[in-house]
């Protein structure tokens, strides 16, 4: 394990400083909520219109503010980093902790709002081998966020990204001694969103997904919405892959293979967000039971769902990967 070189935000600065002058620049909160209050879902049998047919036109967004659109001075500060989108990250807004430095912005993607599923088109989902065959959306440019900006008529809760102290973007040393080792980049959405697409409720325990676990894919309805993403260089595939699978156990109680599961299996410019627990978070909730087959076997179903609570996650803990979250408040069936 590397060690740690602790700094403090003089250092930093003096530090970025002074490598500046010979370089041409580098390219420059988990929110815990009580369960939801008890509400009734019902099943909505007259509607005929599926998730894979909605198409939803990305909602009007107002540009989140910029340096020069909010006329910031930021004058006399300085560039620890500028993100590929050429947003500039600066010592001075960072609050600085014992292994990292958290800045009170965050770049992310707007979803472009392309969804694909196996109902409709079934030859690009290779179910043997989990693979997704079709078009996939690029990065494209970054939105610098802050509390408090509108973004796809979602309110900006929070957001922060967090880079960590680390020697290679501490010591002039190596080829990029100022590339930022980011470990997280966060975005809490203020209110409530309402989106349609696929929920799965796993009752079967698989790897890394726990016995009454419910996940949901969101469709083209979030167009427009913030997607966490790498805002350093690198080579990223985007967009949600998700399969309707089965998990198998082995005899000394570990886990198998997975197996294809029978159901829909979606691609879409979204997050997969984890919406709790069935045992756990809704144990009052018998709606919900109900609609997941009795919660007694695994289940997927195409609805129309209302969250609160909603945090975009993208972090470098352990490898790329996403940890988005939401909070079911009301929910309907798509027939």
């Amino acid at each position: 394990m590397k060690k740690s070189i602790r700094r403090t935000t003089a250092e930093l600065a003096a530090l970025a400083a002074i490598l500046a002058l010979s370089s041409c620049g580098a390219k420059p909160a988990e929110t815990t909520t009580a369960a939801p209050a008890e509400t009734t879902t019902t099943a909505a049998a007259e509607t005929t219109t599926t998730a894979a047919e909605t198409t939803t036109a990305a909602p009007e967004t107002t540009e989140p503010a910029t340096e020069e659109t909010a006329g910031a001075d930021n004058s006399g500060k300085t560039v620890m980093f500028t993100d590929t989108s050429d947003h500039n990250y600066y010592v001075e807004d960072a609050k600085e902790g014992e292994w990292d430095m958290t800045f009170p912005y965050a770049s992310v993607r707007l979803s472009s709002g392309l969804y694909v599923d196996s109902d409709t088109s079934p030859e690009l989902f290779d179910v043997e081998n989990f693979r997704y065959n079709g078009d996939r959306v690029q990065r494209g440019d970054l939105v610098m966020i802050k509390p408090g900006d509108t973004v796809g008529g979602l309110t900006i809760a929070d957001a922060e990204t967090k880079v960590f102290k680390t020697e290679e973007n501490a010591v002039d040393e190596g080829e990029n001694p100022l590339s930022p080792q980011i470990s997280d980049v966060r975005v809490t959405v203020g209110g409530e969103v309402t989106l349609t697409g696929i929920i799965r409720y796993y009752y079967d325990e698989m790897y890394a997904v726990a016995s009454g676990d419910i996940m949901f894919v969101p469709d083209s309805s979030y167009a427009g919405m913030p997607v966490g993403t790498n805002i350093v260089e690198g080579d990223w595939e985007y967009g949600t892959v998700n399969f309707d699978e089965k998990g198998s156990s082995t005899p000394d109680g570990g886990y198998g293979d997975n197996t294809y599961g029978g159901g829909v299996n979606v691609y879409s410019d979204a997050p997969l967000l984890h919406l709790g627990n069935l045992n756990e978070n809704y144990s009052d909730r018998t709606d919900l039971v109900e609609l997941f087959d009795g919660a007694s076997a695994n289940c997927t179903k195409k609805v129309s769902i209302t969250l609160t609570d909603l945090v975009i996650d993208w972090n470098d803990m352990f490898g790329s990967a996403y940890s988005c979250s939401g909070v079911i408040k009301d929910l309907t069936v798509i027939e």
